[in-house]
């Protein structure tokens, strides 16, 4: 019975299983996009669609396709629906992609594993469109189609200055758009005023050839323009999306067509006074009283009426009479723009003050302008009338003022000379005074080395104690034997010289003090220092000893310390301790040489300043008299007398005056730039180097930069080396204080702080050194050159047979890269290169 029931349900349920499956719909997989054609840079979807099947494991693998950059996905959506008892269903996967080639793309088969068993979808092309190329609209309307960009212009044929007004517009027949982007061309060679209209910007609808359209005006622009010749107005695109049902749609773009605009030139033979181009232009120029007082302020408003681009007009020139004091004038604005262009009125309001009584004209202004509508050019004028300017009734007297005016230059010249010398430095400086200036930077390591000598020692005697006793022994058996001296008897004195033998053998060898005796210190001694010494101890001893037992047989107590004082020695010489003795003979040394470097320190500077010609002064004294007298050639000899052995910003200074009276333009450029490597912020050194290099041929522009080369001018001048070599000198030598401190002073307040301080110090000192080596090099040995010659002609290569590239004239700055033979290639402000005679040019 069992069996036969389950039997009828598996009837049945297959039976079931059959029907359901007849009423399936055959399974497939398929791959579409929703934008085809598209354009480089564009975002596309692509969509895999399952239908009446699921992936087997979920997932759906998208592989990398060329030409496409992979941005994200996928989203998924699913729907099933039971139509006449049929059931079909649908399982979308969409992932979106960037184009990144211009070549059209292959969407390769997509092959899943499905529960219908393994599908795949067929393979299609993504045509990517041209630059250019128009995209297809999904219809076979003619005219504007079912979307479309449109650029209106009023007008298609211009003057130079009449304005145009274009307006960019998008059509649309399409229910379901989203416009997503837009781009509005940009006009060159236009002045444009935006229109900004009261209403918001909606779709309205607009019938055009029976049909009904979306229209939108995204912008409006008055534009006015300002050169001559043909122009296209192109690229005015869309981007939109159009949703074709709840779950899908696609990208959509429309392009407009190319608009040309002719911009023709104005009529010949403009009348003085012309203004620009505009239409019945109106000029009218008020005052709001016809008498005012001395020195009593009144108004002139001059105001022009009419279309075109007011914006651009400026203040008229007006010949005001010379009693009148007129401030700049202010500008009122009362300018409409819309749909039909640019109109309303400009107004320049001027302040006047009479400064004298008396009735004055007020100036009449002329102007003319071309009128677009009549093709032709009008002149228009104006004339406020006349003023009276009264003298005031209260005061008897009255004070009048005159116009102001600028000061009148009437000639050029530069700045007087330096009439005082400031030594800088010498140019034969000798090796002895560089080498006692480094010696100088030597005191902070000795200093630092002292000071670890001195720790090390403490550190050994607190290690070695008994050592440490060793070495004192002979110091102390020298104040005991002084001591011996003195006593009063020989029973005392012997005494105290065995207490002193013994002490200095116990703390000599490390003998206790409470098992000593004289036959095991003998034995100790001729195990050390040998036999012969030995006895001699032994025969000390036993002298010291007959003091207790028998006083009267002593001998006198003075051979006595003599013979310890030889043994001592004979001791120490034995045992080769010298190292208290070394110590101190190194402590006399270094204080030897730290003397010596301070005497050799002085020395230096008093060997230069000896060395300093007492005739300098005078010698600049003549030159400056010989300047003050015209004798500019003595001068010149006599400052450069004093150039040959001294780097000094006077000299250079007025060596560059000099020549530049004599006319040598390019010796006067060369001084003035040595001058400046020395002290670049000099206000009078700045204003004759800029009158010597305006009278230079050559107008080098140089290359925009970002004001680097002006900061390292004044850091590395050098009027700045006395200032680096100081601060290198403090921070190197701090930087050994702080270590000697540490050494010295370890357990001291400021002990914690000496290793930070020693690193920032070396670290400043490493930085001063770099800044004084650069001064140093900038100073004496310059990138830089003048040329020399009246003319040079510079060329490709070193040699004449290089190609000629242009020519350089006296007083030219160029900057030296390189030498070849006798050639040397030059790099200009300007960023020009080129090979030129190495005679020519003189090093800065």
């Amino acid at each position: 019975m069992v069996t036969s029931v389950r039997i009828f349900w598996f009837a049945i349920m297959t039976t079931v299983i059959g029907i359901v499956s007849s009423f399936a719909q055959n399974a497939s997989v398929t791959t579409s996009v929703n934008s085809n054609p598209t354009r480089v840079g564009s975002r596309v979807q692509i969509s895999v669609t399952l239908n009446n099947c699921s992936s087997s494991n979920g997932r759906i693998p998208m592989p990398q396709i060329n030409g496409l950059t992979f941005l994200g996905g996928p989203s998924t959506s699913h729907s099933s629906n039971w139509v006449n008892g049929t059931k079909t269903s649908k399982h979308i996967y969409t992932y979106a992609f960037s184009v990144n080639t211009d070549k059209d793309i292959n969407i390769p088969a997509i092959k899943l594993a499905t529960s219908a068993g393994t599908l795949s979808s067929k393979p299609f092309v993504l045509k990517v469109l041209g630059q250019g190329e128009k995209v297809p609209v999904n219809s076979t309307d003619k005219g504007l189609g079912k979307l479309a960009t449109v650029i209106e212009v009023s007008k298609k044929k211009v003057y130079i200055g009449e304005p145009i007004v274009l307006v960019y517009k998008i059509y649309n027949q399409f229910n379901a758009l989203e416009v997503r982007e837009y781009n509005i061309p940009e006009l060159k060679g236009f002045w444009k005023e935006e229109i900004k209209e009261a209403e918001e910007q909606v779709w309205k609808t607009q019938i055009i050839d029976g049909r009904r359209y979306s229209v939108i005006a995204v912008q409006s622009i008055v534009a006015f323009p300002q050169q001559t010749g043909t122009f296209t107005i192109d690229g005015f695109n869309l981007k939109g999306y159009l949703r074709v049902n709840f779950f899908s749609g696609k990208n959509i773009e429309a392009n407009s067509k190319a608009v040309t605009i002719d911009v023709m030139p104005l009529p010949k033979s403009k009348p003085s006074g012309f203004i620009g181009t505009f239409n019945n232009l109106t000029l009218d120029s008020k005052v709001q009283i016809d008498s005012v007082q001395v020195n009593e302020a009144f108004n002139m408003s001059v105001t022009f009426s009419g279309k075109g681009n007011l914006k651009l007009l400026r203040a008229p020139n007006i010949d005001w009479p010379s009693e009148f004091e007129v401030f700049d004038p202010e500008i009122k604005d009362r300018i409409l723009i819309n749909s039909y262009g640019e109109s309303g009125e400009r107004t320049f309001k001027y302040v006047v003050i009479p400064r004298a009584p008396g009735t004055y004209s007020l100036p009449k202004i002329e102007v003319s302008y071309f009128d677009s509508r009549s093709k032709k050019y009008v002149e228009t004028s104006t004339s406020a009338g006349n003023i009276i300017v009264g003298s005031s009734e209260d005061e008897d007297g009255l004070t009048t003022f005159g116009t102001k005016s600028d000061v009148t230059i009437l000639n050029h010249d530069i700045r007087h000379i330096n009439t005082h010398l400031s030594h800088w430095g010498s140019r034969n400086d000798g090796d002895l005074k560089n080498l006692l200036l480094f010696l100088i930077f030597i005191l902070g390591p000795i200093l630092a080395t002292s000071a670890f000598l001195f720790r090390k020692r403490v550190n050994s005697e607190l290690l070695d104690p008994s050592g440490t006793r060793s070495k004192k022994a002979r110091k102390t058996l020298s104040k005991a034997l002084e001591n011996c001296s003195t006593s009063p008897t020989k029973e005392e004195a012997f005494t105290t010289l065995g207490e002193a033998l013994e002490t200095y053998l116990c703390s000599k060898f490390g003998l206790g003090r409470s098992s000593f005796s004289r036959i095991s210190a003998v034995q100790t001694l001729k195990a050390q220092i040998g036999e012969d010494e030995a006895e001699n101890w032994d025969k000390l001893l036993k002298t010291c000893e007959m003091a207790r037992f028998a006083p009267g047989a002593l001998l006198e107590v003075d051979n006595s310390i003599k013979e310890a004082k030889r043994l001592a020695d004979v001791c120490d010489q034995k045992l080769n301790l010298h190292k208290k003795r070394n110590y101190n003979e190194g402590k006399i040394v270094s204080s030897l040489i730290v003397g010596l470097l301070l005497l050799g320190g002085g020395g230096g500077l008093a060997q230069d300043i000896q060395d300093e010609p007492i005739h300098v002064e005078e010698i600049f004294t003549l030159a400056n008299e010989a300047y003050a007298n015209g004798q500019y050639e003595d001068a010149a000899k006599l400052y450069q007398e004093i150039a040959d052995d001294h780097k000094c910003f006077e000299v250079e200074y007025n060596l560059g005056n000099v020549h530049y009276k004599l006319n040598h333009i390019g010796e006067a450029i060369l001084h003035y730039e040595r001058a400046k490597l020395l002290k670049p912020l000099d206000d009078d050194l700045r204003a004759n180097l800029l009158l010597a290099e305006l009278r230079a041929i050559d107008r080098i522009e140089p290359l925009p930069g970002v004001g680097v080369d002006k900061l390292v001018n004044v850091i590395f001048a050098g009027n700045m080396y006395k200032v680096w070599y100081i601060f290198s000198l403090l921070a190197w030598t701090s930087s050994f204080i702080f270590l000697a401190i540490k050494f010295r002073w370890p357990n001291s307040a400021i002990a914690p702080f000496t290793r930070g301080g020693a690193i920032v110090s070396f670290i400043l000192s490493c930085i001063f050194f770099l800044f004084l080596y650069s001064t140093h090099m900038r100073v004496s040995k310059s990138s830089c050159a003048i040329i020399m010659d009246s003319r040079v002609e510079v060329r490709s290569m070193p040699g004449v047979l290089g190609m000629s590239l242009f020519q350089l004239h006296e007083g030219t700055k160029a900057c030296l890269i390189s030498t070849e033979n006798e050639w040397t290639e030059i790099l200009l402000e300007n960023g020009n290169v080129g090979w030129l005679p190495t005679s020519s040019l003189e090093p800065i």
